[in-house]
This record gives structure tokens, C-alpha cells and sequence, in this order.
């Protein structure tokens, strides 16, 4: 009998002591998703961003948040003013800086011209045709290859600062802000790099490749992937803060206040609170009450996490969309463009082109620019969505318009870079 009693008191202190060390697990591991154990990163080398001033377009879509507008006094109305053409097909958009303009072009080489003139000042030879948009910060040029490379460019010159290999096929168009340097690859990893040395900082692995451009603010990083998810990570420690479910969408996110807006190939426009986290099991939760809602256990499907809210209009949307003061603006491939209330996603009015549109848009003053499949460039009303003028190229221009030094510039399919007044 003491015998039995002493294996069971062994047992009863086992059971629980189990219980302590599985509660502790528990908390720990917590603690570990919320970054409790994280140690700080130390400082970038430099502060330079990829932010211009009022006449400057530094970056794809002009600047961290993906705005891709511009607030001028007047529209440009259309006229060319000179063009710079190339051997093979263009399809990035350029950066234009403190005069100057940087392209990666078809033919394997980035180039910086004069923005007022298009007179070449110099040239780099690369391996390959860019088809990523350059990013310019302090003394630098930063921009992505096909074979997956990430380079950095003395602006004044054209030599090579460094290099460095992100292990995918490709890399997006990268994004500088404070001193780290943002870019997908087609590994499916997000990299930050120290822009002044390109030393990795973190990365961040996902499913699938990552097509599209990050989109910064000061607390996280967002960013599409092919694995149908839009992720939202920590900007300081590289962790996950929360992954919402966006099957069919392109292009890149659209940062604005607490939301950040995706649009999708099957015509759904989302608000997502980027101030929501997930936390552990929650999606097993979720999934184990969506079976019970299908059962018919549960009277309401339960909401996905972080959602603000979701609007359908017909056709396969195309690129980024532009969130405006009250407005968001999205584009069709199939031509439409639509302007939507930011706040609830309800149409406030539509404009049929004549062509399908490949690429984003751009807001310059009151003029909505984007280009077709057609080799049209059309210019739009962002107030009313009537047109007020278009310009034939004769090829197609799968590239985002840039407004810069009282100019718009754009690239076709020809070869060819265009610049308007």
C-alpha cells in the first residue's frame, strides 16, 4: 500500500509538473511570435529614401506607400517633347531625380539621361534586358535584374557599388526608405539590404514568387505573393504580423492611413487593416467555425481577419490601385477604369477606353494617365472620368506613366521612351 501511494503521489506531481512545463511552452512560444526574444538590428549605415521633392518621381509609383500620384498646378496636356528610343521592347517605368531620369531598358542597359532634353549621360551594361523600375537615394541607383540580382549605381557615374544575388529568377523593383533597401525575388523571399553596403538585414520566406513591389510605412512592410496571400510584416524585425487570403490578385498593395487596398483578376477591390495580428491557432479556429457555419451550427460566416472591406466590379483588374484624398481609383485589363469611394468602395464613376490596359496608373494634378494594350495613352479626368486627351504610339505601352519635371514620361513596347508637356 505505501508502495501504491508513493507511485501515486510520483504520478500526481508528474502529471503536473507536466502541465507547468506545457504552459510554459505555451507562453513561450507566445511571447517568441510576438518577438519578445528579438534582439534589436543595429542602425543602417546611411538614412538616404527614395523620396523626391515635388518635381521629382524617385521610385516605382512614386514613393514607399505606393501613391503613384503627384500634386501639380497643371496637367501636361499631351505634347511631345522629345523621345529616346531603344533597340528591344521597354517595359519598366523610369526614375527621374533632380533633372536626371534612370531607365533599365530592353536592350541590357541602364541608362541615366537628361529629363528635359533625353540627351544619354551615361550607360551601364548588364547581362540582360530590366524589366524592375530604378529606385534613387543619396549617391545611388538601386534596381533588379531578370537573373535575380539587386544592383547599386553611382548616380553621377553609372559604376557599379555593389551587388547582391536574392537566389530567384527574378527581382521587383526595389524600395528605399531610411537607410534599408526592400525587394522581393522570385524565391518568394522579401529582402531588406543595407543600401549603403548591401548586406542582408532579414528576409522573409513565402510560398510562392514574389511578382509585385513591397509597400512601407513606419510600422510594417506589405506585399503580394504568388502563394495567393498579401503579407503583412513587422518592418523592424522581419516577423509576420498577419497573411490575408488574396487568391487572384496582381500588382502591387496601396498603402493609405490604416488600410492597406488590393485589387484582384476577379474584380474585388479590399480594404485590409494592417493594425490587426494574427494570433496562434487563430486560423484553425476559424476554419474549425466555418465548418460549423457550412453545418449549419453557426447562423454568421466568420469574418476574415483584418478585412475593412470588400467591393466587386466586373473585370479583371490590373496593377495598383491609386487612393486619392476621398477617392480609390482601379483599372480593368479589359479598359475600364473605375473611381471608388475609399471608405466603403462604393462607384462613384467609370470611363471605357478603346484598349485593354496592361499596367498601372498614374494621378498627376486632376488628370488620371494610364496606357493600352493599343499603344494609347490616355489622359482622364479624376474628378468627372471624362477624357481630355489622348496620344498614339503605335506600339503598346505595358509600363506606369511617371511625372516629373513638369513632364510625363512613359515607355512603349517600340523601344521607345516618350516625354510630354
Amino acid at each position: 500500500m505505501q508502495r501504491w501511494l508513493i507511485r501515486r503521489r510520483l504520478f500526481r506531481g508528474a502529471r503536473w509538473g507536466l502541465l507547468v512545463l506545457l504552459l510554459v511552452a505555451a507562453c513561450a512560444a507566445v511571447a517568441d511570435y510576438y518577438g519578445a526574444f528579438d534582439r534589436p538590428f543595429p542602425p543602417p549605415t546611411s538614412d538616404i529614401s527614395a523620396v523626391g521633392g515635388q518635381s521629382d518621381w524617385p521610385m516605382f509609383l512614386r514613393d514607399p506607400i505606393h501613391s503613384a500620384a503627384v500634386d501639380v498646378p497643371s496637367t501636361p496636356q499631351g505634347k511631345l517633347k522629345w523621345r529616346f528610343d531603344t533597340d528591344l521592347p521597354l517595359f519598366s517605368s523610369p526614375a527621374v531625380v533632380d533633372g536626371r531620369l534612370y531607365l533599365g531598358s530592353g536592350d541590357s542597359r541602364v541608362v541615366a539621361l537628361d529629363a528635359d532634353t533625353g540627351e544619354l549621360i551615361w550607360e551601364h551594361e548588364v547581362l540582360g534586358p530590366i524589366d524592375s523600375s530604378p529606385a534613387v537615394a543619396g549617391d545611388s541607383v538601386f534596381i533588379g535584374l531578370r537573373d535575380g540580382t539587386v544592383l547599386s549605381l553611382h548616380k553621377d557615374s553609372g559604376e557599379l557599388q555593389w551587388e547582391f544575388p536574392t537566389g530567384g529568377i527574378f527581382a521587383t523593383s526595389p524600395v528605399v526608405l531610411e537607410g534599408i533597401l526592400y525587394i522581393g525575388s522570385g524565391d518568394g523571399k522579401l529582402y531588406t539590404l543595407d543600401a549603403q553596403t548591401g548586406q542582408v538585414r532579414w528576409s522573409y520566406q513565402t510560398d510562392g514568387h514574389i511578382a509585385s513591389d513591397p509597400a512601407i510605412n513606419d510600422d510594417i512592410v506589405a506585399v503580394l505573393s504568388q502563394d495567393s496571400y498579401l503579407h503583412i510584416v513587422d518592418k523592424h524585425t522581419g516577423r509576420k504580423r498577419l497573411d490575408y487570403h488574396t487568391k487572384f490578385a496582381r500588382g502591387s498593395p496601396a498603402l493609405s492611413g490604416d488600410w492597406v487596398y488590393t485589387a484582384d483578376q476577379i474584380g474585388i477591390v479590399a480594404a485590409i487593416d494592417w493594425h490587426k495580428r494574427e494570433v496562434p491557432f487563430e486560423k484553425n479556429v476559424r476554419w474549425l467555425k466555418t465548418q460549423l457555419w457550412a453545418w449549419g451550427a453557426l447562423r454568421e460566416l466568420p469574418p476574415l481577419k483584418g478585412l475593412a472591406w470588400a467591393t466587386f466590379v466586373p473585370g479583371s483588374l490590373v496593377a495598383s490601385p491609386i487612393v486619392a484624398e476621398d477617392w480609390l481609383y482601379v483599372a480593368s485589363s479589359e479598359g475600364d477604369v473605375y473611381a471608388l469611394d475609399r471608405e466603403t468602395g462604393d462607384t462613384e464613376w467609370t470611363f471605357e477606353a478603346d484598349g485593354f490596359f496592361l499596367a498601372a496608373m498614374a494621378l498627376v494634378g486632376d488628370g488620371l494617365f494610364i496606357g493600352d494594350r493599343f499603344g494609347t495613352m490616355y489622359a482622364i479626368s479624376a474628378e468627372k472620368g471624362e477624357e481630355l486627351w489622348r496620344f498614339e504610339t503605335g506600339a503598346p505601352i505595358g509600363s506606369t506613366p511617371v511625372a516629373a519635371n513638369g513632364l510625363l514620361y512613359f515607355t512603349s513596347e517600340d523601344g521607345t521612351l516618350y516625354a510630354l508637356e
